[in-house]
């Protein structure tokens, strides 16, 4: 539980973790990483990156709660070709 009383990992307090807490964990990364609360920062190692989001997706798939992550290191590039001429990779 957090300190709201929620399930950790519900970011969008609604009592539940789903895959709508991934959207809104993903939106306030995108928009404003500087929210580091119990409730957003699911990993608890005082940042808010993608290794929250993964934690909180293996959370839903995997909800057996003996196996934690805690951390997650990976290099991601996206590339998007804006004009048009092909895929983004």
């Amino acid at each position: 539980m957090n300190s709201a009383g929620n399930p950790v990992g519900d970011v969008n307090s609604d009592g539940t973790v789903d895959i709508s807490d991934v959207v809104v964990l993903v939106n306030k990364i995108l928009n404003d990483s500087s929210d580091v609360s119990d409730v957003t920062d699911v990993n608890g190692d005082g940042t808010v990156d993608i290794s929250d989001v993964v934690v909180l997706v293996n959370m839903i798939l995997n909800p057996d709660t003996s196996v934690k992550v805690s951390s997650v290191v990976s290099n991601v590039n996206i590339i998007f070709d804006s004009s048009g001429s092909g895929a983004a990779r």
